[in-house]
């Protein structure tokens, strides 16, 4: 843990150095295409049938989520190399069907654990060297015999996991369809897109209320932003957020050319990072970025204790030719507590949302205009 600032200086926090880890890639003179892929697994028990129409589904599910991720970081002004990120047949989305058996008191959450590691170790050998370490799997699972209740998402720049219920409601999922649409929500087609955001790496992030697009896709479930729009109203639309897109914009799904393996260790560094209130009750975030692996952008989070990390807040700022990096945070929670996370944002798609040491973390307390910033770092 990192010694607090003093509390003599409320209005600006000098770090000299803080630095993270991340890896260090080879440039070779030409880079091969890109062959990377995220892959579909649908697993079903021994004592269920797998249902009839299940490529139909899993494949109209597949290229929403390719669309709104590639039009929602396009929205931002990235460049999308790559919109088609899962692997295909000639014809199809590719799933991967796998059976297991599954223990009879494998029912609700207790069995939920039981069923990643079923899926995980059937598709692995089905697909063999078609997959590895760095790949992006999206499992969803059919239990119509036990009820089993769970989700889950998680991931970084090489590899990720997500799983969710395979939905049978009734409803056409269509490729511009709004994932808060009300008919989509038996089928929890925003809640599925979530997890699988998590898979790529995205922590949770809100929307901002000046934005006026509707719910962000890390963000909260469709009922609980429902419930605090005005009386009256509905928001069918959800959106990938400014803060989202910057995480995503070098991921290696999205990107021409496939990444090479890390050559060693490199220590990029955030120097002279400064935060401190700025105008009208926004906050400041300066500092300069070095290392071997160049940034293009930092992204900052600011979270009110109160709410909680799916209303959380996102800016962005980029990084220019020299490291340096000045963010503006216009719309901070007007909260006596909290606290602001900074990710950097590598070329080599590598990113703060995707790795655990070094995250930089202040808590912050007080009014705007004369908040204390506190300098805490996850060990």
């Amino acid at each position: 843990m990192e010694a607090a600032p003093s509390r003599s200086l409320p209005l600006f926090l000098l770090l000299a150095s803080w630095c993270f880890y991340s890896s260090a890639i080879a440039q070779p003179t030409e880079s091969p295409a890109n062959d990377r892929f995220a892959r579909i697994v649908l697993f079903v028990p021994d004592d269920a049938e797998i249902p009839a129409d299940y490529q139909e589904r899993l494949t109209a599910i597949a290229l929403r989520t390719e669309a709104f991720f590639a039009d929602g970081i396009a929205q931002w002004g990235w460049p999308v190399a790559r919109r088609e990120i899962f692997a295909r047949t000639d014809d199809d989305i590719e799933v991967t069907v796998v059976r297991g058996a599954l223990p009879e008191d494998a029912v609700g959450r207790k069995g939920f654990p039981l069923v990643g590691p079923l899926a995980m170790a059937g598709a692995t050998a089905a697909l063999g060297d078609q997959a590895d370490e760095n790949t992006v799997w999206w499992t969803f699972y059919h239990t119509p015999k036990r009820v089993i209740k769970g989700f889950r998402g998680g991931g970084d720049r090489d590899g990720g996991r997500a799983i969710n219920v395979y939905p049978t409601a009734d409803g056409n999922i269509t490729a511009d369809v709004e994932l808060g649409d009300p008919e989509m929500w038996p089928l929890n087609l925003k809640g599925c897109v979530h997890e699988f955001g998590h898979a790529l790496g995205l922590p949770h992030i809100g929307a901002k209320p000046e934005t006026g697009l509707g719910n962000t896709l890390m963000g909260p479930i469709n009922r609980a932003f429902a419930s605090r729009l005005p009386k009256g109203t509905s928001e069918p639309r959800v959106y990938l957020c400014e803060g989202s897109a910057t995480l995503l914009a070098k991921h290696p799904l999205f990107v021409a050319h496939g990444p090479t393996p890390p050559a060693g260790t490199d220590h990029a560094r955030v120097n002279d990072l400064a935060i401190k209130d700025g105008p009208g009750g926004s906050i400041e975030i300066t500092g300069k970025v070095s290392g071997l692996v160049a940034a293009h952008s930092v992204m900052i989070l600011d979270s009110d204790h109160r709410f909680g990390d799916y209303w959380s807040r996102s800016y962005s700022a980029k990084v220019d030719d020299e490291g340096t990096f000045h963010a503006n945070l216009d719309e901070p929670f007007a909260s006596d507590q909290g606290f602001i996370t900074l990710y950097v944002c590598l070329n080599d798609g590598r990113n703060k949302a995707m790795a655990d040491e070094g995250e930089m973390r202040f808590s912050y307390e007080g009014k705007p205009g004369s908040r204390v910033f506190e300098p805490t770092v996850r060990e």
